[in-house]
């Protein structure tokens, strides 16, 4: 192999990995943000569906009074226990899932076994939950499509999270989440060494989405591939 075919390789492990590097930070900058929605947006899902089960059909209380309680381990981080229950008194979201899974709470502990099984490390247990989640809602249904796309850049899947941004940033269509996730889509190409695809994602959200957070690291990451030749 020639001196020139060796510095070719070490400059695209060198670009490769500092992409990686800037998809990292940028998950990591990002993911407390989408985690709160994603939460908040669950919660508020699961009280009018409390509401509805109190005094509409009082046989599916049972459930949420399941729910309930292992949603308060969750927001105490014991996702272990959350996920899987206590053995005792309190049920976790897979037994919710098993006991009431074609009940309206049985949908949303999928979303939060999803949420669980990612802050555990376990992502492909992660996605097939949140695929099985569904919900007309403009935050709660992106922010899980984005969590999913996340959980396969955790494996090195660029290929399939970037349909997965893309999809989540074009049903939530507001300011906060679709610039995230377009970004997320513009460095997953740039993984991919679809660089083209990847200034096409930046430049939408600097043009859709001007006055958004994220504009600003649009722009930078334009001007990084600018400068890289790309």
């Amino acid at each position: 192999m020639s001196k020139q075919s060796n510095t070719q390789d070490l400059n695209k492990e060198a670009t490769s990995a500092e992409t990686g590097s800037r998809a990292e930070d940028y998950m990591k900058k990002n993911r407390r943000t989408l985690i709160i929605c994603l939460v908040a947006a669950i919660v508020v899902i699961g009280g009018i569906i409390l509401y509805r089960n109190a005094y509409m059909m009082p046989h599916r209380a049972k459930a949420e009074e399941q729910i309930f309680r292992a949603e308060q381990l969750f927001e105490r981080d014991s996702f272990e226990t959350a996920l899987k229950g206590n053995g005792a008194d309190v049920k976790g979201f897979l037994d919710i899932i098993s006991d009431y899974g074609n009940t309206p709470s049985g949908n949303v502990a999928h979303a939060y076994a999803g949420v669980c099984y990612y802050q555990l490390g376990d992502y492909q247990s992660a996605i097939k939950q949140l695929d099985k989640f569904s919900s007309k809602d403009m935050m709660l249904q992106p922010s899980v499509i984005g969590l999913i796309g996340d959980c396969y850049v955790e494996g090195d899947q660029y290929d399939k999270a970037v349909g997965y941004f893309e999809d989540a940033a074009k049903k939530a269509d507001n300011m906060l989440l679709s610039p995230i996730y377009l970004i997320k889509a513009g460095l997953a190409y740039e993984a991919l060494g679809k660089t083209d695809k990847a200034k096409e994602a930046y430049t939408k959200v600097k043009e859709s989405y001007p006055s958004s957070p994220s504009a600003a690291n649009a722009e930078k990451y334009l001007q990084t591939l600018t400068l890289q030749g790309k």
